[in-house]
């Protein structure tokens, strides 16, 4: 009989502390999730920060691996600085298919808005940019660890979205 209750009092006990353990590991989580969220928060609200696309999602087809290939979003104060590989289709507007390579603009940026939802822990931003032939609408959904995606609406251009990361801009060398 005693050893009955020996065994059912280590197994509360241990069910205590196998609670309390689940507890811990969810607060340690919830608190690292809060780090790496205001870490983000704080690079986009700093106004300098560059995008690089791992993946691209042309509109109505299969995603495409940009490993290994350059493109990149850069926005600096004021301005952004655009290159991304682009696959769909292009309509008029004196835009030669493959002419660029891909979707490009370097300029000032307009109607730029960042919305912070703490609550989520995400971040949107949008704004619009041109190059000399196109206007193009840009639109982040930013996660709170610094994942990113990146929808591109061009004029002549269906839309296209990239999946990648934001962080600081490199300083480059040389």
């Amino acid at each position: 009989m005693k050893k009955n209750i020996l065994i059912l009092v280590l197994f509360c006990f241990g069910i205590f502390v196998q609670g309390q353990s689940k507890a811990d590991k969810r607060q340690v989580k919830e608190e690292k999730a809060e780090q790496a969220y205001q870490k983000t928060k704080a690079l986009v609200a700093s106004g300098a920060f560059e995008f690089e696309g791992d993946w691209v999602f042309p509109l109505g087809g299969n995603r495409i691996s940009l490993i290994g290939n350059s493109n990149g979003l850069k926005i600096e104060k004021d301005t952004v600085d655009a290159f991304l590989p682009y696959f769909g289709v292009v309509r008029g507007g004196g835009i030669t298919y493959g002419g660029d390579g891909g979707i490009r603009f370097d300029g000032p940026l307009k109607d730029y808005k960042v919305n912070f939802n703490d609550a989520k822990k995400t971040i949107t931003l949008d704004f619009d940019a041109r190059n000399d032939h196109e206007s193009f609408k840009v639109v982040f959904n930013i996660t709170r660890g610094g994942g990113a995606s990146v929808v591109v609406t061009g004029i002549y251009r269906n839309s296209i979205r990239y999946l990648g990361d934001i962080k600081p801009i490199e300083e480059k060398e040389g």
